[in-house]
């Protein structure tokens, strides 16, 4: 039975699932009846279950996740809280009050669009007004007017 178990955790853990191959190693450890090659198992399951949560969690901090990096450490120490250098790891704690008090006020696109527009065509009018006054100068006018 006992070896039974242990090529069953032994496949887990050729599979890449340390953490099933270690929850069944650890019930011969909790009996103390773990035969070498089973505590050798196991403490490779521990080392390798260790590095992807290390990695996983420094991989979040490094992209800002703060809050994944602490959910992550936070089960590690439930579930296993065997390695110091997890539980070392510190955690940048951010103040969600001053991230919000320092963003910028968002002014939708479509707004500053037509805003836009608006000056154009203000602009565009204010140039065929001033073209058209040139054309026709009060002299211009008083000369067509007494020429009639």
């Amino acid at each position: 039975m006992e070896n039974d178990l242990y090529t069953l955790a032994l496949s887990h853990y050729q599979k890449g699932e340390y953490e099933d191959a270690f929850n069944l190693l650890k019930t011969f450890d909790v009996k103390g009846s773990a035969s070498n090659k089973e505590r050798v198992l196991l403490e490779a399951c521990k080392k390798q279950i260790s590095e992807q949560y290390y990695f996983l969690i420094v991989n979040h901090i490094s992209q800002q996740e703060y809050h994944k990096a602490t959910q992550l450490q936070n089960d590690f120490l439930e579930k296993y809280n065997f390695d110091e250098r997890i539980m070392r790891i510190t955690i940048p704690k951010v103040d969600t009050k001053i991230e919000e008090t320092n963003k910028k006020p968002y002014v939708p696109f479509n707004l500053l669009f037509g805003i836009g527009l608006v000056v154009l065509m203000g602009i565009v009018a204010w140039w065929i007004l001033q073209s058209n006054e040139k054309e026709y100068s009060i002299q211009d006018i008083e000369t067509i007017t007494t020429v009639q």
